[in-house]
C-alpha cells in the first residue's frame, strides 16, 4: 500500500485490527534516499520502533512520514507495510522516497507595507544530506533599492520545527518618504527559529554596520547622526497568527511580539531596549451569504487593530533615527501622511520613543459583486506617538500618550490579492496636531498588515 505524502491509505492490511492489539514494527527499509544522509533519516524514523500496538505503528509511521514532508526535500513519499514472516505480531515498513532537485531558481515580487520589491532566489536544498538549504537572493523596489542576502540553514536534531540560520546580507534603502536621507546597511547574523503549538519563535543575533546618507535639505536631527555607526543586537520574536486570510481576513486573531537589545555587553554606538506589539481580532457577523460562484461568502466582517512600542535607551543617547518609531500612514492611522505624526524637525519625521494605534473596521460585501475581490469598508483609527526618555514615570507616559490622540475616520474600497490587499480610501482626520501632516480626502495604500 502506498499513498504520496499522507501514509494513511498504507494502513488498509491492518485496519481490521482493534487499536490496541499488540503489534511492533520489525524491521524499516528507506528506498530512493538518495543523496540524504542515513543518520538523519535515522533520527526521524527511530520513534516507529517503540511503537508497542496497532495505533501506535499507524501514529508513529504517520508522525515520521509527516516530519520528512515538511522538511520539503521529498516530492513523494509512500509508505509500505507487510506482515512480519518471522512473527504474526509484527510488520516491516518501507519508506519509498523520491527526492526533489536540489537546485531552486526563481523570481518574484513582494509586497510589504506601502512597498514592493522584485527579487530573485537560486537555492541549494539537501546540501549535506540533512536537509540544510543555503540559498541568495538579490532585490530591487521602490524603497529598497537594493539589496542582497546569502543565508545557510540546517534543522536541529532533523526536526523540522527548529532550525539554526546563518546570515549575511546588504541593502540600500530609500528613506527619503519619511525623512531626507538614505542608509547602506551590511549586516551578519545567526538565528534559532522554531514552531510550537503556540506560534513561530525567533531568537538571534546581529551586527550591523550602517552609512547614513544624509541629504543637502536634511534637518539638523538627521545631519547629526550622518555617518557610519555599529549596532549591534539581541533579538526575540514571537508570532501567533490564527486568522483564515493573512491580507483579508474573516475571522481569527493574530498576536506578535519584538523585543531587541541594542549594545548589551558588546561593542555598539547605540544601546537600548525596544518592545513592540501588535494585536488583531475578527469576527464575522451575520450568516454567509452563497455568491454566483457557489462560494459562501461572509457578508459582513468586523475587525479591530492595537499595536503599541516602546524604546527605552540603556545609554543616555537617543536612538538612532532609524531605530525610532513612526506613525502614519495608509496602513498605519489613515488620514495621515506616512510618517506623518508625532515630532518633526522641519520637513523630517524625527520619530518617537513611545507609540500607540488602534483601528476597528467593517468590512461588507459589495451587493452584486460578492464572488469578486473587492470590499467595502468603513474604519475609524487613532494613535499617538510621543518623545520619551529613561526614568519617565509611568503617570507621565500615560498621560503624554492619552494626550491629544489622532483619530480619523472614512469609508473606502479593498481589493484582495493573494499577495497584498490594495485600498482606496477617502479619509476625515478629526483630530490632529500642529506639525502633523494630515491628508484628508483620497488616500490609497498597499501592503499585508493593516491597521
Amino acid at each position: 500500500m502506498s499513498a504520496a505524502a499522507d501514509p494513511s491509505n498504507s494502513f488498509q492490511n491492518i485496519s481490521f485490527l482493534k487499536s490496541e492489539t499488540p503489534l511492533h514494527v520489525n524491521s524499516l527499509r528507506v528506498v530512493g534516499s538518495g543523496s540524504t544522509r542515513a543518520s538523519f533519516l535515522n533520527s526521524i524514523t527511530s520513534g516507529i520502533f517503540g511503537a508497542t500496538t496497532v495505533q501506535e505503528v499507524v501514529e508513529n509511521v504517520q508522525d515520521a512520514a509527516n516530519k520528512l514532508r515538511r522538511h520539503d526535500i521529498f516530492s513523494n513519499i509512500e509508505v509500505v507495510l507487510d506482515t512480519a514472516k518471522e512473527t504474526t505480531d509484527a510488520i516491516d515498513v518501507v519508506l519509498k522516497l523520491e527526492e526533489k532537485g536540489r537546485t531552486v531558481v526563481k523570481t518574484n515580487a513582494e509586497i510589504a507595507d506601502n512597498e514592493a520589491n522584485v527579487n530573485g532566489n537560486f537555492v541549494l536544498r539537501n546540501l549535506f544530506g540533512g536537509a540544510e538549504t543555503l540559498g541568495t537572493s538579490v532585490e530591487f523596489g521602490n524603497r529598497n533599492k537594493a539589496a542582497f542576502k546569502t543565508y545557510l540553514s540546517t534543522p536541529i536534531q532533523a526536526s523540522p520545527d527548529a532550525k539554526l540560520v546563518a546570515h549575511v546580507s546588504g541593502r540600500f534603502r530609500d528613506n527619503t518618504s519619511i525623512a531626507s536621507y538614505e542608509e547602506f546597511n551590511r549586516n551578519a547574523g545567526v538565528a534559532f527559529k522554531a514552531i510550537s503549538k503556540y506560534g513561530f519563535h525567533e531568537l538571534g543575533y546581529d551586527a550591523t554596520w550602517r552609512d547614513t546618507i544624509a541629504q543637502s535639505t536634511a534637518s539638523s536631527i538627521v545631519k547629526d547622526q550622518a555617518g557610519q555607526s555599529l549596532k549591534t543586537a539581541i533579538t526575540h520574536s514571537f508570532v501567533r497568527d490564527r486568522r483564515d486570510n493573512a491580507t483579508l481576513p474573516t475571522r481569527g486573531h493574530f498576536i506578535s511580539f519584538h523585543h531587541e537589545l541594542a549594545g548589551y555587553a558588546t561593542k555598539s554606538d547605540t544601546s537600548y531596549f525596544k518592545k513592540e506589539v501588535a494585536v488583531q481580532i475578527h469576527q464575522r457577523l451575520l450568516q454567509p451569504i452563497v455568491a454566483e460562484n457557489g462560494k459562501s461568502v461572509p457578508p459582513l466582517v468586523l475587525s479591530g487593530g492595537f499595536r503599541a512600542g516602546l524604546i527605552a535607551s540603556l545609554d543616555k543617547k537617543e536612538p538612532h533615527i532609524s531605530d525610532r518609531f513612526i506613525l502614519g500612514g495608509p496602513t498605519s492611522v489613515r488620514g495621515f501622511k506616512l510618517g506623518g505624526i508625532g515630532p518633526r524637525d522641519g520637513d523630517d519625521a524625527a520619530g518617537g520613543e513611545a507609540y500607540w494605534a488602534a483601528g476597528l473596521s467593517a468590512v461588507a460585501a459589495v451587493p452584486g459583486m460578492t464572488d469578486k475581490p473587492i470590499k467595502a469598508h468603513a474604519f475609524v483609527n487613532a494613535g499617538n506617538l510621543i518623545k520619551w526618555s529613561t526614568g519617565t514615570s509611568y503617570s507621565q507616559t500615560k498621560e503624554a500618550l492619552l494626550l491629544n490622540p489622532r483619530i480619523s475616520y472614512g469609508v473606502g474600497l479593498i481589493f484582495h490579492h493573494p499577495a497584498a490587499r490594495v485600498e482606496a480610501n477617502f479619509c476625515f482626520p478629526v483630530q490632529f496636531s500642529g506639525g502633523d501632516l494630515e491628508q484628508a480626502g483620497f488616500q490609497a495604500g498597499f501592503g499585508i498588515n493593516f491597521l
